[in-house]
């Protein structure tokens, strides 16, 4: 690669461009247009996400490739979401499995909740009773529980309520939420 580079020994201008630029850790990606205004200081993160797709770095650019990666994100079916190579099934509260083919193109709905969050604990108490009022008119869909923290009696009931299906172990249970979905949630 055709790099050009300041001397090491030119101490100055390293530590003036470390503070212009708030450059704190390395390996750091500063990305200028022809002006030299900055267009992101997350060259690194970008690169790593879209490679040569997010050239040329241009604000317009970055919300065409987040708009798309939602998009994509958004739109990708259940078997794509929670198959893995070991496991294509889900586990209701009774032990029972559950394929995930048996659900590709049904109405399903993702919980997320944590037994330590008090907007979780006012919340499931709705969830079930709406979960019941339609299944009183004849109208149901499945229902899958993510907890935030480890499984409890407090989730098991939630499950039995709302015939839920938990179906990812912990680690699988992060990737869909940090890397699929890109939930981030706060812990106490």
């Amino acid at each position: 690669m055709p790099w050009l580079a300041l001397p090491f020994s030119d101490t100055k201008a390293k530590e003036k461009l470390d503070q212009l630029f708030d450059v704190e850790s390395i390996p750091a990606l500063i990305l200028l247009d022809q002006k030299c205004k900055t267009i992101t200081a997350d060259g690194v993160d970008l690169i790593k996400a879209y490679g040569a797709e997010a050239y040329p770095f241009s604000k317009e650019r970055l919300v065409e490739l987040r708009a798309e990666e939602d998009a994509n994100r958004l739109s990708q079916p259940l078997n794509s979401l929670f198959m893995s190579a070991d496991r294509d099934f889900f586990i209701t509260s009774g032990g029972r499995n559950v394929l995930v083919s048996e659900l590709v193109g049904k109405t399903v709905r993702l919980y997320f909740s944590a037994h330590w969050c008090p907007p979780c604990k006012g919340f499931t108490p709705q969830l079930i009773k709406f979960y019941s009022d339609l299944k009183n008119q004849g109208r149901t869909w499945r229902s899958f529980l993510f907890p935030v923290t480890e499984m409890k009696s407090p989730y098991k009931n939630i499950l039995e309520a709302c015939h839920g299906l938990l179906c990812l172990t912990e680690t699988e249970w992060r990737k869909l939420c940090h890397d699929t979905l890109k939930l981030k949630a706060s812990q106490p």
